[in-house]
């Protein structure tokens, strides 16, 4: 219903990718943290937990942390002047 409701907002692609950037942060970086932590880390922790490899949950979750961090303070800004919005678009400028 939501989707349905919204259809006639969207204008272009730009507006569909990346929500007409008009998004708050914190609903960003929940999208991204989801976006990254999918089912196969959460089975990969969960399986090292009952292993009893706690080392490795700790270490998976603050590697993910420290890396969003990281990405937002310093790649963020150039990936927005640079219009890049998909993973694709970032490979093919890079390559």
């Amino acid at each position: 219903m939501i989707g349905f409701a919204t259809f006639k907002c969207i204008k272009n692609v730009e507006e569909f990718i990346v929500a007409s950037r008009r998004l708050k942060l914190w609903l960003v970086f929940s999208t991204v943290a989801a976006t990254r932590i999918g089912e196969g880390i959460t089975i990969g922790i969960v399986g090292k937990a009952y292993a009893g490899k706690a080392i490795g949950v700790w270490g998976t979750t603050i590697g993910f942390g420290t890396t969003l961090i990281l990405v937002g303070l310093f790649y963020a800004k150039k990936l927005h002047r640079m219009k890049l919005y998909t993973l694709v678009k970032i490979l093919q400028y890079t390559v």
